[in-house]
């Protein structure tokens, strides 16, 4: 505008001065003095820029000075609004946050210091042309960092009903945005839309303020009547049709014209409405005489129907709520789920994923890629996950003779046999070559005398009593029938073979009898069966590892055990369940998710569940997500985990596994001896006689081939034939 009045200025405005001049003065002094008359031409110009100037900013300066007291005099009513509500929400948060646009950040600035600077705040101002999708940086960091330090009140005051909206659909996708917290919004018609009915079922503590002005104004009155109405959304809503605002009450003239509790606890009292419950029939969260209810026939009430279906009878008892419940199609096959294309799922995931239910039951492990899809109670038991394996089908019953020893004690048992063996031959060596040979002397320096006749008599006794010991070879073969009980043919006269013999059958007589008694108890008792019981023995083992979940998968490659790391390399996906357990029958595969709740009996299949667990999981109920339901469920869930209800429906719903081990126990092999159990000794004969028949072979064929040919080797003299090589 300036520019243009500058122009008008410089075109019109000097000859409007100079036709206001004598136009004979001006013809003198251009006659007289052209140089006089072109200073005034100036002195003119400059007098009329400074009146336009003045006359274009006094209006300018009066407007701006006019429409901000006009602001704080618009603002007042609503911010004292705002300044009531947020009273009552700041008695349950400690910080509050801010979300407003151009127009009410200026007014807020205007009232901060009388109303909010007392309280920790953030701010998130929006411009007219401001989009979250997407956001900008800074106003994604503010909401990260107020949601980080749960400032969980919100304000916001926006003009701009879209804006508003596509910021709740952003924050609640995110979850930038606490939508259990408490909100003040003002009204606008665009964010009841119905697509937004998904929103306003998550976010229920809310209050829409609607501004009324009445057009009459009364007699007396300064201002014309001002109220302001409050607003919620009903919960449950149902997901047809715009949203219809529910009233709570009305300000007017400073106070609550019925003082109405603006944030009830909406899932306290749901009176009676209907909500939709998915389930999966898993156990021991859902058993299967659950689906005669899904089939319009009577179901049995004593019958046990599940730790999570009873869970969700008192959480309709206890918050009135009507419980929708049906199967998901599909569910057979899909089972959970699995993701699929466009960020979509199948199977109960799918569900979940949707927001087509409330609840879903189905034995849920509480991880972290099920809370980015939903929400999940607390925990109200822990699963031992670990997996199915098939026992071992080779029979180690030839291994009864070496089984009551371990290693170590038949490393012990044989290296003392073998230096006992070696002890007693070095002791008849030694007897042999110094005791006999001097008493040997004496007797001859004194063999005309009768009394030494006799000692040359009992020292040649003593001698032959050690010949058992003077070769290694029969040392060791006595040795070793000593310590099986084979008594000696002739106990030797010298006393030093005497006492270590004495000693030695002590010993003898513990490890025999210590053989004995263990093998007795393995002959006594059915032979144990060879399983897979730890993660390591099932990381080294050569059979493949399954399951049906890509996430368990996923579970056995980031963790930093090295066993863990090997099952997750050679984990494979399988989806069918008998396909899953013929499989691990056959030795091909195991079956992930066994847990202790699914020790079924099959008769006909050596299968066998790992004693170590793979993890401890924790079982929660599904919600649907940012569900407002979360806190209450988790009250009731806590409350009945207390009191002990969820271990006695878990022993309800195992009970027919522990009736089906009944027959198996009362049948299960007895104490008798088979020849199964004997497989061990007929092992050893067969190991004797191989042996002996391969020595015989040895001798004949050293007969033969060695002794016949030798040239000295005489048939008829065969004594000469020794002698010569002793």
């Amino acid at each position: 505008m300036l520019i243009g009045l500058l122009i008008i200025y410089y075109i019109e405005m000097p000859t409007r001065c100079l036709a206001l001049v004598n136009e004979m003065t001006i013809q003198s002094l251009a006659y007289s003095s052209p140089r006089l008359l072109s200073n005034f031409k100036f002195f003119a110009h400059g007098i009329m820029l400074a009146i336009l100037i003045l006359a274009y900013c006094t209006p300018v300066f009066n407007a701006s000075y006019l429409s901000r007291e006009q602001m704080v005099e618009e603002g007042k009513p609503l911010m004292a609004v705002v300044d009531a509500v947020a009273k009552g929400i700041l008695l349950r948060h400690s910080c509050m946050t801010f979300i407003v646009d151009t127009y009410y950040h200026q007014i807020l600035n205007l009232n901060w210091n009388k109303r909010f600077s007392y309280v920790s705040t953030y701010m998130v101002t929006l411009r007219e042309n401001d989009d979250f999708f997407p956001p900008k940086r800074r106003h994604d960091e503010i909401l990260r960092a107020s949601r980080a330090t749960d400032c969980n009140a919100y304000v916001i005051l926006n003009t701009n009903g879209l804006q508003v909206s596509r910021l709740l659909q952003y924050g609640e996708k995110e979850r930038l945005i606490n939508t259990r917290g408490d909100f003040i919004v003002l009204h606008d018609d665009r964010i009841f839309n119905s697509t937004l009915n998904y929103i306003w079922n998550r976010i229920v503590n809310v209050i829409f303020i609607r501004r009324y002005n009445s057009a009459i104004q009364r007699p007396g009155e300064k201002d014309p009547l001002e109220w302001f109405d409050f607003n919620t959304v009903p919960f449950p809503y149902p997901s047809e049709g715009d949203l219809e605002p529910q009233y709570v009450d009305t300000w007017y003239r400073g106070r609550l014209r019925y003082k109405n509790d603006l944030y009830p606890d909406k899932t306290k009292n749901l009176f009676y409405q209907s909500l939709r419950v998915a389930i999966f029939p898993h156990i021991p969260a859902i058993t299967e005489y659950v689906k005669p209810l899904f089939q319009e026939r009577l179901a049995d009430d004593s019958a046990p129907f599940g730790i999570e279906f009873e869970l969700m009878r008192i959480l309709a008892k206890a918050m009135n709520f009507h419980p929708s419940l049906y199967i998901p199609p599909n569910l057979e096959n899909e089972k959970w789920g699995a993701a699929g294309e466009n960020e979509s799922y199948t199977g109960l995931f799918g569900e979940a994923v949707s927001g087509k239910t409330a609840l879903f039951l189905g034995d849920l492990y509480y991880t972290a890629q099920h809370l980015e899809l939903f929400d999940l109670s607390t925990p109200y038991n822990t699963e031992c996950l670990t997996f199915l394996t098939p026992e071992s089908l080779t029979d180690n019953s030839w291994k009864i003779l070496i089984m009551p020893f371990k290693a170590y004690m038949w490393l012990a048992v044989l290296s003392t046999l073998f230096l006992g063996g070696f002890i007693l031959y070095r002791f008849a060596h030694c007897y042999k070559k110094t005791i006999s040979l001097y008493k040997k002397k004496a007797i001859i320096q004194n063999e005309n005398s009768v009394k030494i006749l006799k000692k040359n008599s009992s020292a040649d006794d003593s001698v032959g009593s050690v010949y058992l010991f003077t070769e290694l070879q029969n040392s060791m073969l006595y040795t070793y029938g000593t310590l099986l009980s084979v008594s000696l043919p002739r106990l030797p006269d010298a006393w030093a073979l005497r006492v270590f013999i004495g000693w030695w059958w002590l010993y003898s007589i513990l490890v025999a009898v210590a053989y004995r008694a263990s093998m007795t108890a393995i002959l006594a008792n059915p032979l144990s069966r060879v399983t897979i019981d730890t993660l390591s023995q099932l990381a080294s083992s050569q059979i493949a590892v399954g399951g049906w979940s890509e996430e368990m998968k996923n579970f056995f490659l980031a963790s930093l055990d090295g066993d863990s790391q090997k099952i997750g390399n050679k984990f494979e996906i399988i989806k069918d369940d008998d396909q899953a357990i013929a499989q691990v029958a056959a030795e091909a595969a195991q079956k992930w998710n066994a847990t202790r709740y699914h020790e079924t009996i099959i008769a006909d299949r050596n299968l066998h569940i790992m004693s170590e667990c793979a993890i401890h999981m924790p079982i929660s109920l599904g919600l649907d997500r940012n569900s407002p339901l979360k806190q209450r469920v988790d009250v009731v869930i806590r409350r009945v985990t207390e009191t002990g209800l969820v271990q006695k429906w878990l022993s309800d719903s195992m009970q027919w596994t522990v009736n089906a081990e009944r027959p198996q126990e009362s049948s299960s092999s007895k104490g008798l001896i088979d020849l199964r159990k004997l497989y061990g000794a007929l092992v050893a004969l067969s190991v004797g006689y191989t042996a002996s028949f391969l020595a015989l072979a040895g001798e004949l064929f050293h007969w033969k081939y060695i002794v016949e040919r030798d040239p000295n080797f005489d048939k008829y003299h065969l004594d000469v034939y020794y002698k010569q090589y002793k």
